[in-house]
């Protein structure tokens, strides 16, 4: 079982890179608002620390296995959790969590979705990405031949998700078919999710 947090090794260049990449894909979702949970936020909260730039926020929470609590401010917030726990967090309280490259790590994926929907406010957005199945055999290639990226992330990847089955345990979670919208990006090996709780 995984015990450490992303980031709290050193990052490879490729992990390093992917990460902007996917970080390029979710920054034009986010607004100024109240509450933001960043579910998996890794050990240093790169991406709580770069929106706390970019964007006015009340409170911004990171959850991880470990963080770096020397990296917590006025109004971030860093907490260690197990995200296949239920969240230390109120129920309709936040109005934005992102989960990047969270969700095929988590033993009940479906819990902790439901979870989120539990801790959104009428109105708040979900913004997720996880790789595909296509992403499988080359993240696994990259990563054990290549070395190119972190093993260990690899290795604890317990799901790869096609978009019907991301819609599916959305629905599940109780967001609306008609408020998730998904697509597909970095060459097909991303899922992206913008789901709104209505």
């Amino acid at each position: 079982m995984r015990n450490k947090s992303f980031g709290e090794n050193n990052l490879s260049l490729l992990d390093t890179i992917i990460f902007k990449i996917r970080f390029k894909k979710i920054q034009k979702y986010i607004t100024d608002t109240d509450v933001l949970v960043d579910l998996g936020c890794g050990y240093n909260a790169e991406s709580i620390h770069f929106l706390h730039t970019k964007f006015k926020f009340k409170k911004i929470i990171g959850i991880d296995l470990n963080v770096n609590k020397n990296k917590n401010g006025n109004t971030i917030v860093l907490k260690q959790g197990n995200l296949n726990d239920t969240l230390d967090i109120l129920d309709n309280s936040v109005d934005v969590v992102l989960s990047l490259a969270v969700l095929e790590h988590l033993d009940n994926p479906l819990h902790n979705l439901k979870e989120i929907s539990r801790v959104l406010k009428p109105g708040g957005k979900l913004i997720l990405t996880t790789p595909t199945p296509l992403a499988k055999p080359i993240l696994e290639f990259m990563a054990h031949r290549l070395k190119l990226i972190s093993s260990e992330e690899i290795n604890d990847h317990k799901n790869y998700f096609d978009s019907k089955k991301l819609r599916d345990m959305l629905e599940e979670a109780n967001f609306e078919k008609q408020h998730i919208h998904t697509s597909i990006f970095l060459f097909g090996f991303n899922n992206f999710v913008l789901a709104t709780k209505k």
